[in-house]
């Protein structure tokens, strides 16, 4: 499960940190997005964000929940982790490529709506998202009701992710637009705005 390998990563990462690495108010976020499922799940309060993400994924190997929100858990675990090894210069690889695939289709099918709240829908429009590299795949996305491809974008699936999740300038992704061009950057635009300020 993509949620679980996520808390590995982000458990391994803070074993390295030393004492002066200061990231509570990172996890203390992350655990306050991941409380909502671990309420679900009958844990009981925790006092580290650690603590609480162990017990949450014991819980999940007898009980189910939503496959979206635990993969919306495991997209901000590995964004919270990147955040903090870049601010502590410390590794952290990306995910195996089953886990980036599913992240990324996580990411893809929020693109419409992340459109269409920048009010971009488009009547009888298909974006065509092809990402390449681990964990990629492509992606035909109606940005309202169906209709033919008018704009195929080509880019690279982390790259992709980090934009969506508001760690990269849209404009300074390394992407291919095929068809309508402007459209392709609108949704570039577009891609962090259900990000949470």
């Amino acid at each position: 499960m993509a949620y679980s390998a996520t808390v590995s990563a982000l458990g391994a990462l803070l074993k390295e940190l030393g004492p002066d690495d200061d990231v509570t108010g990172q996890l203390n976020r992350l655990a306050a997005g991941d409380k909502l499922v671990a309420d679900q799940l009958g844990v009981c309060e925790t006092e580290t964000w650690r603590e609480q993400a162990i017990a949450v994924c014991q819980a999940l190997t007898t009980r189910s929940m939503p496959a979206d929100l635990m993969l919306s858990r495991a997209y901000e675990t590995w964004i919270c982790a990147r955040d903090i090894a870049a601010a502590t210069y410390k590794e952290l690889p990306p995910p195996p490529p089953q886990h980036l695939h599913a992240i990324a289709d996580f990411a893809a099918r929020l693109l419409p709506y992340a459109a269409a709240y920048r009010r971009l829908t488009r009547p009888d429009n298909v974006v065509r998202l092809v990402l390449a590299g681990p964990g990629g795949g492509t992606w035909s996305l109606p940005l309202d009701g169906s209709g033919v491809v008018t704009v195929e974008m080509t880019l690279d699936t982390e790259a992709f992710c980090l934009l969506m999740a508001g760690r990269t300038q849209p404009r300074s992704v390394d992407v291919m637009i095929r068809g309508d061009v402007e459209l392709g950057y609108d949704l570039l635009d577009a891609g962090p705005a259900l990000v949470a300020r």
